[in-house]
């Protein structure tokens, strides 16, 4: 009876193992080599899996690509290469060789999702924003990526890498905004973009006979506007300069009841920043 249980024991154990293992190989694709070539001639991998390229022959072949993933080496009968799809292409053209050749391909299938949540669409230079989502692919790098006015390609601020369940995040410091968006898969898989500005810092202050204003950073307007407050809410635009390489701006005000302030518009601020003004002073507009 004693024997009994513990062959049972063991028999769970085996079926138990073997189910993990069935589990853990979900994410792996095999291509053969044959007497008659690659098995299949095509085969669809999808990106991140991993390959095992198995050799079925009596005789030893290689794989021969362009691609270092599908560079394999001599691969003697019985014996496996194993490698992972992580590259940006969509297709791997490759030679089976040892005896006659035989061309075959690796398809890469890049279905899945990431998703892309700014903290907030607009934030004070020097302040720091916080970037979430989620993704298809677990424990995956994912890029955050930025394209500007003017630029031909997105460049990748940062790289976050998502958990056991697929979420991410990144708190990151712009200096300028821009459209933004996540993306994983070697760059191939991209959320939906969000444009997040950056609000420049512009202060302004009593100088002499006048109201002089820094914006920071320097060259995020072309042009400074000098403004007076007409009615609730309601500013007149007075005058408008160019701000120095150091970003300062002076326009001649006196001191009066009234209210002026200096303001970047959204006309006048460079792309990736959003309009801005200084706090009011009293001044004779």
């Amino acid at each position: 009876m004693r024997m009994r249980l513990v062959k049972l024991t063991l028999l769970c154990v085996a079926g138990l193992a073997l189910g993990a293992a069935g589990f853990a190989l979900a994410g792996t694709s095999t291509l053969s080599l044959t007497y008659g070539g690659p098995q299949p001639e095509t085969l669809t991998v999808p990106w991140g899996d991993t390959l095992r390229i198995t050799n079925v022959d009596s005789v030893s072949h290689a794989i021969v690509s362009s691609h270092p993933e599908l560079q394999t080496g001599v691969v003697l009968p019985g014996h496996t290469f194993t490698s992972t799809i992580t590259g940006p292409a969509h297709s791997y053209s490759f030679r089976q060789t040892g005896g006659r050749g035989f061309p075959g391909k690796i398809a890469v299938d890049f279905t899945g999702h990431v998703t892309f949540t700014p903290s907030r669409t607009a934030v004070d230079f020097g302040r720091s924003v916080r970037f979430s989502g989620t993704t298809s692919v677990r424990s995956t790098p994912v890029l955050l990526q930025v394209h500007r006015r003017g630029e031909t390609h997105w460049s990748t601020l940062t790289t976050m890498l998502s958990n056991g369940s697929g979420a991410y995040s990144a708190t990151v410091r712009l200096d300028r905004g821009g459209k933004l968006r996540a993306a994983i898969a070697a760059g191939q898989i991209r959320s939906a973009t969000r444009i997040v500005t950056v609000r420049p810092k512009l202060i302004a202050s009593r100088r002499g006979g006048g109201l002089t204003a820094k914006i920071t950073p320097a060259g995020a307007a072309t042009r400074l506007t000098l403004e007076c407050r007409i009615g609730p809410g309601r500013w007149k635009r007075i005058a408008s300069k160019r701000p120095s390489r150091t970003g300062v701006v002076s326009f001649p005000v006196q001191r009066g009841r009234l209210l002026a302030r200096v303001a970047g518009t959204h006309r006048d601020t460079r792309d990736g920043y959003a309009p801005t003004a200084s706090r009011a002073l009293s001044a004779a507009c």
